[in-house]
């Protein structure tokens, strides 16, 4: 994945998780996988981008 595809796929995460989260407690479970997504995503990122 390219990193301008990473930081689409960024960014949808975000969106979905706030809609979410708003929507439910930040604990819920739901939103708890989104973030884990989102943590992967950006730490993907990071690899890319710096190392």
């Amino acid at each position: 994945m390219s990193i301008e595809q990473l930081l689409k796929k960024i960014e949808e995460y975000r969106y979905i998780m706030h809609e979410v989260a708003t929507k439910k407690d930040f604990s819920d479970p739901e939103v708890v996988l989104i973030s884990n997504k989102l943590d992967e995503l950006i730490n993907q990122y990071n690899r890319l981008r710096y190392y």
